[in-house]
């Protein structure tokens, strides 16, 4: 992921580095298996199971939930672009990326 914005109640959203507010630096689309793999920049790494897909021939979207909190990503098809928006109950986030087209077969 290249950025990620994160926005609590109320305040100013923040700018940073997906490391600086934990969320992983690095997914990998493993659409057969149904699942999202992730690392964190400490080398954790985890799986989170995709639970719904929709789109089209320009973008594609996956949704799911990981430890109680729902998670959507929008993929563009032609730009490998993505964004993805994921919230706890007191926190929203959203991280902008870029992603390989070998990762959406």
């Amino acid at each position: 992921m290249e950025q990620t914005v994160s926005c609590l109640p109320f305040e100013p959203c923040q700018r940073s580095l997906p490391a600086s507010v934990n969320l992983p630096v690095l997914l990998k689309i493993d659409r057969p298996a149904g699942v999202v793999l992730s690392r964190h920049e400490s080398g954790e790494e985890r799986s989170s199971k995709i639970g719904a897909e929709s789109g089209d021939n320009t973008f594609h979207v996956l949704q799911g939930v990981d430890d109680g909190n729902p998670w959507n990503m929008r993929i563009g098809l032609e730009s490998g672009r993505f964004t993805l928006t994921s919230a706890t109950s007191d926190t929203g986030y959203i991280a902008f990326g870029l992603c390989s087209s070998k990762l959406l077969d």
